[in-house]
């Protein structure tokens, strides 16, 4: 399932870094690699970021609403106001806003707010895994998109 290799992508490169790191090597100037996407995806435009888990994207000129898979962050819509929403908000942000960025779908089409459920890539970035790394998201404590 595409979940659980997406999921291995940040332990892999920890694993990396530790033993570049325990080898004495410099980490302080990567190699750039180019990431290889997971096929079937397709490209969008960030027209809005909503909150720390949800943003606007425009596809072919229609605007849908996409929430990230996996991912949780502090709420700070309709009405709720709640610790460090704003900071997940504006991460959120400086990740996607404007960018293009490619979606990938695993099981399900959208939640039952009618939200496109999908993992979020930015450049080199897997933008779903990336808010962990950075401490911005809880991961859910309910499934995940296994139907």
């Amino acid at each position: 399932m595409l979940l659980k290799r997406l999921a291995l992508a940040p332990v892999a490169l920890s694993l990396l870094a530790l033993v570049a790191f325990s080898a004495g090597a410099q980490l302080d100037a990567p190699a750039q690699a180019t990431p290889t996407l997971p096929p079937g995806g397709v490209y969008a435009t960030v027209t809005r970021v909503v909150d720390g888990d949800t943003i606007h994207v425009s596809i072919g000129g229609k605007d849908y609403k996409v929430r990230y898979i996996g991912v949780n962050t502090p709420e700070i819509t309709f009405g709720k106001n709640e610790p460090l929403g704003k900071e997940a908000k504006n991460y959120n942000a400086k990740l996607v806003d404007g960018q293009t960025v490619y979606l990938v779908k695993d099981v399900s089409e959208t939640d039952k707010y009618g939200r496109l459920l999908r993992y979020v890539f930015v450049g080199g970035t897997f933008v779903n895994a990336e808010k962990h790394i950075t401490q911005c998201a809880l991961s859910y404590s309910l499934k995940l998109d296994t139907a």
